[in-house]
């Protein structure tokens, strides 16, 4: 059965209403909840009642379970407009999950899924604007009140009275509505929601633990792209004026599809024109790279060195990721085989058959049209995957586009028959407003709360979208990012990308995984052979 903190608590606002109408019948809903909240902490957290702070007219109370990191490089939240990651849990009063970004808070509640990824928030922190949950903003940015007592109490936090977030610090917070989720609630059967949910104009706990602290967003994808493709393999390097006359660089850097050499079907990488295990798409394009000599067919399977391995203790990301690789790997051989650099090279105006692994760069797969590697990652195939018909366009012609940019540039520098890997920023994927992840549910009766949640999500990228169109153009000098995110996100997202369901009578579920703003992206491609 149930347990439903909503009628409890819209009971004790009931009897503090009738008791308020007889000094004054003007009182806000705000104001009894503050006292509501207060009385309740007076109650059950009465060692937190001098750590009251004051926001925009309400008050909440925090318990600061780490203050954070002394490394004098982990400057401040709030010393500049920032973009924060930090793990998060919310709860009502009586400690309920209603969400949460911890994948084992989420398998205890029963929500977990495979399709969902489970990582730290990564939300706008800045002077006059943020994407950040009100309450946790003030939180991370503001001075924190601590009592002398509750500072003594606990000698082994690092407390001090007026002490601010940094990377590391860890906040138990308890807010008032107002500060929280107001009218809207809280709730998701997405994968990141709880058992229970959060009523509209109702408290919340807020467990926040600050895990990093990102300048400039752009700056920081990039350089974490062209980390990994160092730490896996030798990078092309950008011609120089000085050697344009050399036609053996000249040779390696022209497109693999121009070259007239007859190369054995895995090339050996340590003989030109091979050399270099990445390529810029285009030259004038940073951070677009192209592996035009990745095979699962090689020996030693590929495998890559990724940074910051995304591990959960559940299948299929609890065993190593080369393990996991090396299962992907033997899987797409069997079904396509090795692959060949000899096939025709794609022009404008032709289709190419896709298939592909769409991927994070701690190696978490985010898509596949490939039903062996659904089997592999989320246990079962509930819908039959299709090869992506990419329609080449024309050089220059972007109108009709419907995919990233990334492939845009990429594709026409490929074979048919080949096998290739594509690594991107987000300023040729998802942009600054990323895309939210969920599930539908279609041919019966669909969730109420879900609802909520999803426009409770899709109020939070009107405000990255708006951010990324304001502050990210003009700012961080990128055009890009609202244009291809918008334009990939609407058509193909929804419509193609994300097709594996799961059923039950005659209801549908499409599960959709989240893509965090600013996330950089890998691809590991095969495309037909030309019949």
């Amino acid at each position: 059965m149930r347990f439903s903190f909503g009628k409890i608590w819209a009971a004790a606002v009931c009897l503090l209403v009738f008791a308020s109408c007889a000094k004054d019948t003007s009182e806000s809903y705000a104001g009894i909840e503050q006292r509501s909240l207060d009385a309740w902490m007076k109650l059950h957290r009465p060692e937190l009642l001098g750590n009251r702070q004051e926001a925009r007219g309400f008050s909440y109370y925090v318990d600061v379970l780490d203050a954070g990191s002394t490394d004098k490089a982990d400057t401040l939240i709030a010393e500049t407009d920032c973009w924060v990651q930090y793990e998060f849990t919310a709860r009502d009063l009586n400690g309920n999950v209603c969400m949460t970004r911890n994948a084992v808070q989420a398998k205890q509640q029963g929500t977990f899924t495979r399709y969902t990824y489970y990582s730290p928030y990564f939300r706008y922190s800045g002077s006059d604007y943020t994407t950040l949950l009100e309450g946790s903003y003030y939180a991370l940015r503001e001075p924190l009140t601590l009592s002398e007592e509750y500072i003594a109490e606990h000698p082994d936090r690092g407390l001090k009275n007026g002490m601010q977030a940094r990377r590391g610090t860890e906040l138990m917070l308890y807010l008032p509505s107002s500060l929280a989720y107001s009218s809207s609630g809280a709730s998701s059967d997405a994968g990141y929601g709880g058992q229970y949910e959060l009523d509209a104009n109702r408290p919340a706990i807020l467990h926040i633990k600050v895990t990093g602290r990102v300048s400039n967003p752009l700056a920081y994808e990039g350089e974490t792209v062209d980390a990994f493709v160092e730490d896996n393999g030798t990078v092309c390097p950008v011609e120089e004026e000085e050697d344009k006359d050399d036609p053996k660089l000249a040779s390696v850097r022209r497109s693999l599809r121009d070259a007239e050499t007859d190369e054995p079907e895995l090339p050996d990488t340590s003989v030109d024109p091979y050399k270099y295990t990445w390529y810029q798409a285009v030259d004038t394009v940073p951070q677009l790279y192209i592996s035009h000599v990745f095979s699962p067919g090689r020996e030693p399977a590929t495998t890559y060195n990724w940074k910051n391995t995304y591990s959960v203790p559940y299948f299929p990301y609890n065993e190593s990721m080369a393990a996991l690789d090396k299962k992907i790997n033997d899987v797409l051989v069997e079904r396509f085989g090795a692959g060949t650099y000899k096939g025709d090279s794609i022009k404008s105006g032709e289709t190419a058959s896709i298939w592909y692994i769409g991927r994070f760069l701690d190696g978490f797969i985010f898509d596949t049209n490939i039903d062996e590697v659904k089997r592999l990652i989320y246990g079962e195939v509930q819908s039959e995957g299709s090869a992506y018909q990419y329609e080449v366009p024309e050089e220059g012609d972007t109108s009709t586009l419907k995919t990233i940019y990334a492939w845009y540039y990429s594709i026409p520098q490929l074979r048919y028959g080949q096998w290739a890997t594509i690594v991107t920023t987000s300023s040729f994927g998802y942009g600054a407003s990323g895309k939210s992840g969920g599930s539908s549910t279609s041919g019966g009766s669909s969730s109420s709360s879900y609802l909520d949640y999803y426009n409770y999500y899709n109020y939070y990228n009107y405000y990255n979208n708006y951010y990324g169109g304001l502050y990210g153009n003009s700012y961080y000098d990128s055009y890009y990012n609202n244009y291809y995110g918008g334009l990939y996100n609407s058509y193909y997202y929804n419509n193609y990308y994300y097709d594996d369901y799961s059923s039950s009578g005659s209801t549908t579920t499409t599960y959709t995984t989240e893509i965090p703003a600013y996330s950089p992206l890998l691809f590991e491609i095969y495309i037909e052979a030309k019949e």
